[in-house]
């Protein structure tokens, strides 16, 4: 099998597993993370509001 097709297999899995998501659902570390990256994004300031004193 070659890269491409590997790759092509892989797109098609992920493709299908899209569609039905509750099948597939995601590990509870995901959800966690994302709440990570929210407070994170939060803290920061945006650096264009630097920009014009906003």
């Amino acid at each position: 099998m070659t890269t491409d097709d590997k790759l092509r297999a892989l797109e098609e899995i992920w493709d299908n597993l899209a569609l039905t998501p509750s099948e597939a659902p995601a590990p509870q570390w995901h959800g966690e993370e994302l709440i990570s990256a929210r407070r994170t994004s939060r803290q920061r300031t945006n650096p264009l509001q630097r920009l014009v004193g906003g």
